[in-house]
């Protein structure tokens, strides 16, 4: 986790509500993985906390952020110039990964007790999307994986099919309507099947992604997810008889990032008890079946 001086080399609108940010540190950025977020800066003086959003695509000194533009903080950020600076901490929460154990029996204790799966910063991956030396993170165990999106929730997801190209990945991703669609070009070039579905139906297919992955459920392995409160909603109870493990990434409000204040806290099951959990330093992925919704 380091707080890292960026400066604004694009911002461009991508719809109504939603902009694509892109931000560039002069100095090589720390190791990011899948699922994980940072806290940004709003370029408001009268705005102290920064905002957290998840971290679309990244290269050694580049992130790309997709904004929903919702309140006076993002609306800062729509307004923001080229070349502004801004400062970020990052990389915050575990990812789409392990829990950084070095027994894989760990691993599987930890999925029963709720506990989420980063693997530890120094920890470096392999040509094949394992950890070096042999310790394998949760993906390894499996080959074909089903992406559930639900809109502005569609971002955390996709880096995970980028980094993984010998993984077998269906994207469900769901939108309110047409002019609300994201992502399909870069789904398109990771994944082997993408359904888009509009609830309206004005674009692709019509209804709800969490019915597409329902009828191809005997294909995966394992989802992955993040979308509204709604969504994980209805998935915990639509998935709740699979025995296919459910990954998802919860979004809360946040103000620190960091586990200190408390205001993320959401209930996960433990071992048959309710205990609160800070989506931003417990997670912010968490087993769907530990979740309490």
């Amino acid at each position: 986790m380091k707080d890292i001086q960026f400066k604004i080399t694009k911002n461009e609108q991508v719809n109504q509500d939603t902009i694509r940010l892109v931000i560039t540190a002069d100095e090589k950025l720390p190791a990011i993985t899948a699922g994980q977020f940072l806290q940004l800066e709003v370029p408001d003086n009268t705005l102290i906390l920064r905002r957290p959003f998840c971290i679309y695509d990244y290269d050694g000194y580049s992130i790309t952020l997709y904004v929903a533009v919702v309140g006076k903080g993002t609306e800062a950020l729509k307004k923001a110039k080229v070349w502004d600076a801004l400062k970020a901490i990052l990389p915050l929460g575990n990812g789409f990964f392990n829990d950084g154990s070095s027994d894989a029996e760990l691993l599987r204790s930890a999925r029963n007790d709720g506990r989420s799966f980063g693997f530890a910063q120094d920890d470096k991956k392999d040509d094949k999307g394992g950890r070096q030396g042999g310790v394998p993170t949760w993906i390894d165990e499996y080959k074909n994986i089903g992406i559930l999106g639900g809109g502005i929730g569609c971002a955390p997801l996709y880096r995970i099919t980028k980094d993984y190209p010998t993984k077998n990945f269906f994207a469900y991703l769901g939108f309110n309507t047409k002019d609300r669609i994201l992502f399909t070009e870069d789904y398109k070039k990771t994944c082997k099947k993408l359904v888009i579905t509009t609830a309206d139906g004005t674009a692709y297919e019509k209804g709800y992604a969490l019915d597409y992955i329902k009828k191809d459920l005997s294909q995966l392995d394992a989802i992955i997810m993040c979308g509204p409160h709604g969504l994980v909603k209805a998935a915990k109870t639509a998935l709740a008889d699979t025995k296919i493990p459910v990954f998802v990434s919860l979004e809360e409000r946040m103000a620190c990032g960091v586990g200190a204040c408390l205001v993320c806290t959401c209930p996960i099951e433990v071992g048959g008890a309710t205990k609160n959990k800070r989506v931003c330093f417990d997670g912010p992925v968490f087993s769907l079946q530990e979740v309490i919704v």
